[in-house]
């Protein structure tokens, strides 16, 4: 009778309904259940969106991968195979390589094309000095006449060097006297060693003004004055009151051309005055006995 009651009591469907009856009985034990209830129910629903969630997560990243392998395969078979690949980007390199060569290159020989026309300018330059000196040179000497020297003297010195207004002097006794004119009204004589211009005369020194406002000067206040010496002898000189308006500094040439007119101009004067109405094998008569 004991084992029987014993079976009895530890039967599930026995425990249950006296759960059950536990449960009927106490009203305060029913609220229990209804609470357990409502949280499994938000649990579960909770549980079920977050696994929609990863689902749909899932498909997303499954969509991609697949997009992902189409362009990797369509990428494949626009580049062929590997080893076209490496020589296409050999050969790329190669041309990248021959091409900045080129541009190097070009780059030299630029540079020397450049050096090469400064070179050619300079050289044009100095030959064209040169030629505007020989042209003076031998205008100076071209006659042994005054009248012709005069002429050529004004010629160099308005058009070779640019003067619009200038007087050419010479020296008599203790006064400098105009000989001839160009661009300018009245010249008057000087005295030796009065004003710039008698200052020149008597020390042989030469003045040019520096480069400003070389388009305005007077006899008094002039751009350059050149003294013309023979053998270390003052004979006149060349004042220079302004150049041409279009010739704004002094350039090498004219500098130049200065220093010849300077040095060449007062040998040219004294050997047309020698030689005046003198034909030329007739002034050497008497050269052996002189030297």
């Amino acid at each position: 009778m004991g084992i029987t009651q014993k079976a009895i009591g530890s039967s599930p469907s026995v425990r249950t309904r006296n759960r059950f009856a536990s449960l009927a009985s106490d009203p305060g034990d029913n609220k229990h259940v209804t609470v357990d209830s409502d949280f499994f129910r938000e649990l579960i629903r909770s549980g079920v969106e977050r696994t929609e969630a990863l689902l749909s997560e899932r498909d997303a990243l499954k969509s991609s991968v697949a997009r992902l392998r189409a362009e990797n395969e369509e990428l494949t078979r626009q580049l062929g195979s590997d080893d076209q690949t490496v020589e296409l980007m050999k050969t790329i390199a190669t041309l990248k390589a021959e091409r900045h060569g080129l541009e190097e290159r070009a780059s030299h020989l630029k540079k020397s094309s450049e050096r090469v026309r400064e070179h050619v300018l300079s050289t044009e330059s100095e030959l064209s000095e040169l030629a505007n000196l020989y042209v003076a040179t031998r205008q100076l000497y071209a006659r042994f006449t005054l009248r012709h020297v005069f002429r050529n003297l004004r010629d160099i010195v308005g058009q070779l060097i640019g003067a619009e207004a200038f007087v050419v002097y010479a020296i008599d006794g203790d006064r400098v006297r105009p000989i001839t004119k160009h661009g300018v009204g009245n010249a008057e004589d000087k005295m030796v060693g009065e004003g710039r211009l008698g200052e020149a005369c008597q020390t042989g020194l030469m003045w040019v003004r520096e480069n400003s406002s070389l388009n305005e000067g007077t006899g008094e206040d002039p751009v350059a004055i050149i003294p013309l010496s023979v053998g270390g002898d003052v004979i006149g000189a060349i004042v220079i009151h302004r150049l041409l308006e279009q010739k704004a500094e002094w350039s090498t040439v004219d500098q130049e051309l200065i220093g010849l007119l300077g040095s060449q101009a007062g040998n040219a004067i004294v050997a047309a005055a020698l030689c005046e109405g003198v034909e030329p094998r007739a002034a050497l008569t008497g050269l052996f006995e002189r030297i």
